[in-house]
C-alpha cells in the first residue's frame, strides 16, 4: 500500500469578513510538522472506489474525499477503483485543518500512484477547498508561513467558512516565507467549543460583516505587523502583532465565541511571558512561538497547566508531504 504524510497548519486570523476591501478574506498561517495525518491508497479494489475513514474523521470529512475523488475521476477519465484509507488522523475541530490535510493528500496520493501528471494548482481546484481560507491549500504542498490574499468579491457575496464555500474559487497566495529555524510552536488546548457544520455558518452569518475600521486594522496588522515580524525574526513585534490581532475584528470575535478562559489565556501569556501567542482559526487550539527556551519556559508552563491541555512543543514544517511505502492494509 502507498502511504503520504500530510502536516497540519495555524491559522493566525481572517481579515476582510465584510467584503470592505476589493478582496474578501485573506489572512496568513504557518505549516506544522506534527501533528499529521497518514493516507494510504491501496490497489487491490478493482471495481470500485472507496474510502475508509476507520472512525478517524467525521462523515463530512469523509464525504468531502469521496467528492474530490470523483471530480478527480471525472475530469482525467482515471479509473474508478482503489481504496482511499485514513491510517492516521489528529483530533478534528481544533483547527489544526485536518480535513484539507485529508483531502488534499488522497489526491496528491492517487494522482502520484496513477501517473495523472496533475499539477497543484489543478489539485487545489478538485479539492473545492480554500475558498474562505487559503492557508491549508497554500501551505500543503511546500510548507512555511503563507501570506492569503484572499480572492475577489462578488455582488452577492457572503461570508462562509471554507466547507461552505465549494466553487467560488481559491484564494490567493501571496507569499511563503519561513519561520527562524530557532523558533518552535507549542500548542495547547484549553476548553471550548469545537465549531463546525452547520454551527461554523450561523457562527459567520451571525458575525458578519465586521466595522471597515475593524477591517483595516487587521489587514494593517498582518502585513505591516506579522509579516515584517517574521521576516525580520522580531519576536517582540510578532507577540505584539498576534495581541493585537486577537482583540480586534472577526478574531476578537472567535476568541469571545469560547468564553472568558480563552482571552484570560492569551492575555496572562501576553502580560508575563516573551512567546507571541494567538488562537488558531476558530479555536479553541491556543499556539505559542519562539525558541524552546521560551515556550519552555517554567512560566509559560505554569499558565499552560492552569489553562490547557498542553500539547507539547511542535516543529514548523518546510516542505510539503513526505511519501512512504508499507505493505498491508
Amino acid at each position: 500500500m502507498n502511504e503520504l504524510q500530510v502536516g497540519t497548519r495555524l491559522h493566525f486570523g481572517l481579515l476582510d469578513v465584510a467584503a470592505a476591501t476589493p478582496r474578501v478574506f485573506g489572512g496568513s498561517g504557518l505549516a506544522l510538522r506534527t501533528p499529521s495525518a497518514r493516507i494510504g491508497w491501496d490497489e487491490g479494489y478493482p471495481d470500485s472506489l472507496t474510502v475508509d475513514s476507520r472512525g478517524l474523521i467525521d462523515d463530512r470529512a469523509q464525504v468531502a474525499i469521496t467528492d474530490a475523488l470523483g471530480r478527480l475521476v471525472e475530469a482525467t477519465g482515471a479509473p474508478k477503483r482503489g481504496r482511499l484509507i485514513v491510517v492516521d488522523a489528529p483530533p478534528q475541530h481544533i483547527v489544526l485543518g485536518v480535513t484539507t490535510a485529508v483531502v488534499l493528500g488522497a489526491l496528491r496520493l492517487v494522482n502520484q500512484v496513477e501517473g495523472l501528471g496533475l499539477s497543484d494548482d489543478t489539485l487545489v481546484a478538485l479539492s473545492g477547498r480554500g475558498g474562505t481560507s487559503g492557508v491549508g491549500t497554500g501551505t500543503f504542498f511546500e510548507g512555511g508561513f503563507v501570506v492569503d490574499a484572499g480572492r475577489a468579491r462578488t455582488d452577492t457575496e457572503q461570508m462562509l467558512p471554507s466547507g461552505a464555500s465549494a466553487g467560488l474559487g481559491v484564494s490567493l497566495k501571496a507569499t511563503r516565507l519561513e519561520l527562524p529555524p530557532e523558533w518552535n510552536v507549542r500548542l495547547c488546548l484549553p476548553p471550548g467549543r469545537r465549531w463546525s457544520g452547520d454551527a461554523e455558518v450561523d457562527f459567520f452569518e451571525n458575525n458578519s460583516p465586521i466595522p471597515s475600521d475593524e477591517i483595516l486594522e487587521s489587514l494593517a496588522l498582518n502585513y505591516h505587523g506579522i509579516v515584517p515580524s517574521i521576516l525580520e525574526g522580531d519576536l517582540a513585534s510578532l507577540k505584539s502583532s498576534l495581541a493585537s490581532l486577537n482583540r480586534t475584528g472577526f478574531k476578537a470575535r472567535e476568541v469571545e465565541s469560547h468564553g472568558a478562559g480563552i482571552r484570560a489565556f492569551l492575555e496572562e501569556i501576553n502580560r508575563s511571558c516573551a512567546a507571541a501567542a494567538g488562537m488558531s482559526s476558530m479555536g479553541p487550539l491556543v499556539y505559542l512561538i519562539g525558541p524552546p527556551h521560551v515556550t519552555g519556559s517554567t512560566q509559560v508552563t505554569a499558565l499552560v497547566n492552569e489553562y490547557a491541555t498542553d500539547l507539547g512543543e511542535h516543529r514548523p514544517r518546510v516542505v510539503g508531504p513526505s511519501p512512504a511505502t508499507s505493505a498491508g492494509s
